[in-house]
């Protein structure tokens, strides 16, 4: 499977989504859901439509891991750029870690793939 180097990056910036979800879901959401019932906090006019917005955005997340997860075991299986020996490994890996470790992967076998080519 070769990728070009436009649709490589449109892959990683893909990648990034969860880590930028997450970021902003521990640094700007949820501070200001944890806020609903103190002194000075949001009132339920703005909790509730807030709560919303960040659960259908986290299914949306999750749903984008999984199509990623797909993306990249495909990618693994059909690329000649991952040893053989190595596809089982990394199969698991991205599996069991998931987000965590699409960027590395991403990095050396989707990004880094047009350099083994010509070498």
């Amino acid at each position: 499977m070769k990728l070009n180097r436009g649709v490589a990056a449109l892959l990683g910036m893909l990648t990034l989504v969860p880590y930028v979800w997450v970021a902003l879901a521990l640094g700007y959401f949820l501070p200001r859901l944890m806020s609903f019932g103190q002194p000075g906090g949001i009132s339920s006019e703005v909790y509730f439509p807030l709560f919303e917005l960040v659960w259908r955005v986290s299914i949306g997340v999750v749903i984008a891991v999984a199509v990623l997860a797909t993306v990249y075991l495909l990618h693994l299986y059909r690329s000649d750029l991952v040893p053989k020996e190595k596809r089982g490994s990394w199969a698991w890996m991205l599996v069991l870690f998931g987000f965590v470790l699409m960027p590395v992967y991403w990095y050396r076998y989707v990004w880094g793939a047009p350099a083994k080519r010509a070498a």
